[in-house]
């Protein structure tokens, strides 16, 4: 793991040839590791060897069936080829694995938050609380996009919830000062 950092700052960094040899050293000293494998296969393709690349991601694919990062990339790589029919059915299963994860709508909800469209934004929050409404996050995110809209009510609902869930006490202080920003916000606007 601590050369397949080093090699994945080193890839950051575009200094290929030390990432080159912390990855080296990372899949011999640890050849099950998948993620040094992808980092690889990453390197590989940045540095124009597509064939040793698409060997790489598959290795790590083999150590760890649901890398969806090595599977993305191979997915890419394969693309950037003129690969598509191999390439649409591994971003078929990629797409089908993630509708289905809460984090990966959070995700989209951010950045949807981030782009303004705050539609799409409640849209990906509530699919992530219907996946999974445990996460105080998920509130959290629906009461700034309802902030956003001036849509109060159902602003500091969502935060009322994000309170009821959340278990760490800073985060809990946080969100019940915001909470009761909201109300004050809300006997100023009537």
């Amino acid at each position: 793991m601590f050369y397949n950092n080093k090699g994945a700052e080193a890839l950051v960094n575009k200094n290929y040839p030390l990432a080159y040899q912390y990855l080296k050293k990372a899949t011999l000293t640890d050849n099950s590791f998948a993620s040094s494998w992808g980092n690889l296969g990453i390197l590989y393709k940045l540095s124009g060897h597509y064939e040793m690349a698409e060997k790489a991601y598959i290795h790590a694919i083999n150590l760890k069936k649901d890398s969806l990062s090595s599977l993305g990339n191979l997915a890419l790589l394969l693309k950037k080829q003129g690969r598509l029919n191999e390439a649409l059915p591994i971003e078929d299963y990629i797409h089908k694995i993630r509708v289905n994860n809460p984090y990966y709508h959070a995700l989209l909800a951010n950045e949807a938050f981030y782009r303004q469209s705050y539609q799409h934004a409640i849209q990906h929050y509530k699919k992530a609380i219907q996946l999974n409404d445990e996460q105080h996050e998920f509130y959290f995110g629906l009461a700034k996009v309802y902030y956003k809209q001036g849509k109060l009510k159902l602003s500091k609902k969502a935060m009322k919830k994000a309170v009821v869930l959340t278990r760490a006490k800073n985060t809990k202080k946080q969100y019940i000062a915001k909470l009761n920003f909201l109300k004050y916000q809300e006997t100023v606007h009537h």
